[in-house]
């Protein structure tokens, strides 16, 4: 398959097979020879069917090895491969070949757990001998536990901005009710089998389900499973204004509670409030800035010269003046000009905007001696009245020279911009994991619904990509809307949904055991 990504607008989501038994591989013991047993799953209900291993190694040379093996009474053995000869009666594996040091010959067969077996723990035990070799006894596993009912459950999402919705799948054994508690505050939260859940307030929660048969339950707890952000913003019914300017904040976080307000970018904290109301007596351009928190967690915005305060009651004065250099190399002596009207008695000038007043006089000079660009504010006043001007980004002191002789053909004012952009393309895929269950070689599992729902504003292209480290199981078996996976192609609307049936095929050949773990990409182009 050839996939061009450099030519294609995309988003991909990842979905994780899992099955349900972990492979262990003890360490070789010493001696003539070993034999180590393998059980894919020690934790099962009556009914089930676990994959035994057993893996003979030859530590020196050998002649005629045998294995047998001792099953609890009435469990149900079926031979999946082995390159000796089978003694049913007694349940024993017998080759007549010699073996060199490090030569080694494989049984393995499935287990089956009657219907009905009571819940404990069962032992198996084994042993092997050779010719001329003393008997040895077989290592690694040897027991199963059977109980009545097996807990546990997985999510689409364990992560993102309050408020997070979040769908849990319950993934039990032989349960027939449930009880959530998405927070770990000893209350039940749901009794659905496959419930969702919203989580209004940050933080970091811990999941507990209690799955029951009727006649006994069991529990599964995921410690720190949900981890849920904040996204801090806030908004304001006036941004400008003449003084006194009364203006509300309203705090838009979600999932926050407690908040800290800086009306002025002073790095003081003037308010506690979520929606506080605050008054600005003197003219000027302020910067807000508000931090929220939620349960451990802590986000911040803010909004440079968001609130602009102007003088009132029909003042006459206007703010207004130049300069002489606008850029140069340090040290630049800038030399301001005043051009403001009206009965002006004072002025207040800020050359490097941090608040501080760096000169009185009208037509002050000022020499900047670091490198940077500078905004630069200029307060007047008649005595009872005032008007302020604030140029951004005014003053550019740099290392390089000013090839322009005409510094004063220009100057620069900002205009704050903003938009909300919608993705062209942005797809969601539900659920986030699929599990196939117990699966033999030549055996097709159940079908599995996909959903993708296009979330962007155009149609989108959807194929699938397959890679997995399970020995090519899902490369060679998985199926998509009965077909392999390398050739679905779809075409999903814009805020449409659409669903795909997934299937796993395992091929006749397939030598793998235990868990087999693969991914599923779907890529989205614009269509």
């Amino acid at each position: 398959m050839n996939y061009n990504n450099s030519k294609r607008i995309f988003s991909v989501l990842m979905i994780s097979f899992f099955l349900l038994a972990m492979l262990a591989m003890p360490a070789m013991a010493a001696g003539e020879f070993t034999v180590i047993r393998t059980i894919s799953d020690t934790e099962v209900c009556a009914g089930d069917t676990v994959r035994v291993t057993l893996a003979l190694t030859a530590n020196q040379y050998m002649e005629a090895p045998a294995i047998q093996e001792e099953l609890p009474s009435g469990w149900e053995l079926t031979e999946v491969s082995d390159s000796g000869t089978y003694k049913e009666e007694t349940t024993e594996w017998i080759w007549s070949s010699k073996m060199n040091q490090g030569n080694q010959k494989t049984v393995i067969y499935d287990l089956t757990v009657p219907e009905g077996t009571e819940a404990g723990v069962y032992n198996l035990s084994g042993s092997a001998t050779a010719f001329e070799i003393d008997e040895i006894s077989t290592t690694g596993d040897s027991q199963i536990t059977v109980v009545d009912v097996v807990a546990d459950f997985t999510s689409n999402v364990t992560s993102g901005d309050a408020p997070l919705a979040v769908k849990f799948t319950d993934i039990s054994i032989a349960a027939t009710s449930w009880q959530w508690d998405f927070d770990e505050d000893g209350v039940i939260d749901s009794t659905e089998q496959n419930p969702e859940y919203t989580y209004a307030e940050a933080g970091v929660y811990t999941v507990k389900l209690t799955a029951s048969d009727g006649d006994s339950s069991v529990t599964e707890t995921k410690t720190d499973y949900i981890t849920v952000s904040l996204d801090a913003g806030f908004s304001a019914n006036a941004t400008s204004g003449n003084a006194p300017l009364t203006v509300k904040f309203t705090d838009t976080t979600s999932g926050a509670v407690s908040w800290e307000w800086d009306f002025d970018g002073d790095g003081t904290v003037d308010s506690t409030e979520q929606n506080p109301v605050h008054t600005y007596t003197s003219l000027g351009d302020y910067t807000v800035k508000l931090t929220a928190y939620g349960n451990g967690n802590s986000d911040s915005v803010t909004k440079g010269d968001y609130i602009s305060v102007t003088s009132g009651s029909g003042s006459t004065l206007d703010a207004d003046f130049t300069v002489n250099d606008t850029s140069g190399q340090a040290p630049l002596s800038v030399k301001f000009t005043d051009l403001s009207t009206g009965s002006i008695t004072s002025w207040q000038w800020d050359f490097d905007y941090d608040g501080i007043i760096d000169s009185t006089e009208q037509n002050p000079v000022y020499t900047y001696t670091e490198n940077g660009t500078y905004t630069v504010k200029l307060v007047v006043s008649d005595g009872s009245d005032s008007d302020a001007l604030t140029r951004t980004g005014y003053i550019v002191v740099s290392d390089e020279e000013d090839d322009d002789d005409t510094y004063n053909a220009y100057e620069a004012t900002a205009v704050s911009l903003s938009a909300t952009i919608i993705p062209a393309i942005s797809i969601e895929v539900t659920p986030g994991a699929l599990n196939f269950g117990t699966l033999s070689a030549g055996e097709i599992s159940d079908e599995h619904t996909l959903h993708i729902k296009n979330k962007g504003a155009t149609d989108a292209k959807v194929t699938a990509q397959v890679t997995d480290v399970a020995k090519g199981l899902y490369e060679d078996g998985l199926m998509l809307n009965s077909g392999t996976w390398d050739g679905y192609s779809n075409v999903v609307e814009s805020e449409t949904t659409e669903d795909v049936q997934a299937s796993l095929h395992v091929p006749n050949d397939f030598i793998g055991i235990g868990s087999m773990e693969g991914k599923l990409v779907f890529w989205a182009e614009v269509s």
